[in-house]
């Protein structure tokens, strides 16, 4: 400011604030006091750092406090993710892997503010591992939580085959540890197997030339007992509303296949069939709902179930209204022991489902169940199983059936000379 203004400034001030002259300010503090006065912004020296990079609010003793996600002393440097740390010297008794940056397994890029993780580590700021070779595209990469949750020994179900909730997450692990989101493995597609997925299963079949199990005892084939109908007093015949009921099987690589819809008809089952040109030809009345099993069963695609025999048990103690099937697995594709079918009487009869159909009527007291050599799963889980609810296959059900080497490239059995067949269970020459 120049002296002339000051000079003028000196009279106006003595008079407004009746002053003498010689308590007036210095001439620096009377400016700013003016500037006050006419609300003018006042600047000073203190500032923070580069302004605080536009990425905080500059404080007192000119320290920037910086937004989330933004640190340094002028908030330039982006931060990377924080998650729980893999491995970080412990802070207590039982207390570890506390939250760090890129989880201590990856480099953090300060201008981008994303974690360049190290080799099997992937995911938002490193969190969880990665699956060898992205599971080859044959497979899922789950944590170890969600992989528990699979871990069950099945669902279980009521004496007429509707599912429990038995309170324990149907049978199922809950793993709860620190690393149960971070931790992964596949859980390869049915025919691979492997830790990535790459390799293919072969064919599985019983070795032809044993013909006793591990007790000495002669093979048997697994055998379950399906009974089915709508449990009440009145007798519903072939054709009538009685509904339909599908069977679903589990194969050895883990696969679920469910059947085409099943008539559940009843008390008008009798095995008064013959052999026609390509299949059974039953009259009216005849092994109906016995042959459809068969048929449901065996054209299940890949011949997953290559052979059955389905009995029907007329004896009066099943109970009014019902019907039993005895299924013994013949086949080689199903030797050995097998996991119990699924009856699925419950229905579904509304667009999208597949299959589409009507459930076993009326459902209030339909009936479908399935039970083998132990049936732990139903309610009557306490009661020792019969020979009549099945019993266990006790042959083998081995890779090329013991009699080969499989090619876990093209998932094709090698056979040893003298046998053939695509698990190698067809033994041609006696060596």
């Amino acid at each position: 400011m120049h002296h002339s203004c000051s000079r003028s400034l000196r009279p106006f001030l003595r008079h407004s604030l009746r002053l003498p002259l010689s308590l007036v300010l210095p001439l620096p503090v009377l400016f700013l006091f003016l500037l006050h006065l006419l609300h003018l912004p006042v600047t000073t020296n203190a500032s923070c750092p580069n302004a605080c990079s536009r990425h905080g609010v500059c404080r007192l003793h000119s320290r920037c406090t910086c937004y989330p996600e933004w640190s340094g002393y002028d908030c330039s440097i982006r931060d990377c993710p924080h998650h729980l740390s893999w491995n970080d010297p412990p802070f207590g008794r039982n207390q570890a892997h506390f939250y760090e940056a890129c989880s201590g397994r990856g480099v953090c890029n300060y201008k981008t503010g994303e974690c360049v993780c190290w080799p099997g580590y992937t995911g938002d700021g490193c969190r969880r591992m990665s699956c060898p070779n992205q599971c080859s595209g044959h497979g899922q990469c789950l944590t170890t939580a969600k992989h528990a949750k699979l871990d069950s020994v099945g669902d279980f179900f009521s004496d007429r085959g509707h599912k429990l909730d038995k309170g324990v997450i149907r049978g199922q692990y809950s793993y709860k540890a620190w690393d149960r989101d971070k931790t992964t493995s596949c859980l390869c597609d049915p025919g691979y197997i492997g830790i990535s997925c790459k390799e293919m299963e072969c064919p599985r079949g019983d070795d032809p030339l044993t013909t006793e199990d591990q007790h000495g005892q002669l093979e048997v084939s697994a055998v379950q007992t399906i009974t089915v109908g709508p449990g009440t007093g009145t007798i519903r015949h072939l054709g009538s509303t009685s509904g339909y009921f599908t069977l679903s099987f589990t194969d050895p690589q883990g696969k679920r296949w469910t059947t085409r819809p099943i008539l559940a008809s009843d008390k008008t089952d009798t095995e008064h069939c013959t052999v026609g040109s390509s299949q059974y030809v039953c009259e009216s009345g005849g092994l109906i709902t016995a042959n459809n099993l068969r048929m449901a069963l065996t054209n299940l695609p890949n011949d997953v179930i290559d052979k059955v025999e389905v009995s029907l048990d007329t004896s009066s103690s099943i109970g009014v209204g019902l019907m039993q099937y005895r299924v013994t697995f013949v086949g080689a594709v199903v030797s050995g022991k097998q996991p119990l079918l699924e009856c699925n009487h419950v229905g579904c009869d509304v667009d999208g489902c597949a299959p589409r159909f009507a459930g076993i009527q009326p459902a209030a007291t339909a009936v479908c169940t399935v039970k083998g050599a132990t049936f732990f799963r139903h309610e009557t889980e306490g009661i020792a199983a019969s020979a009549i609810d099945g019993q266990e296959g006790t042959a083998e059900n081995e890779e090329c059936s013991r009699r080969g080497l499989c090619d876990r490239k093209t998932g094709r059995c090698a056979c040893f000379p003298g046998y053939q067949g695509a698990a190698c269970n067809i033994h041609t020459v006696m060596i």
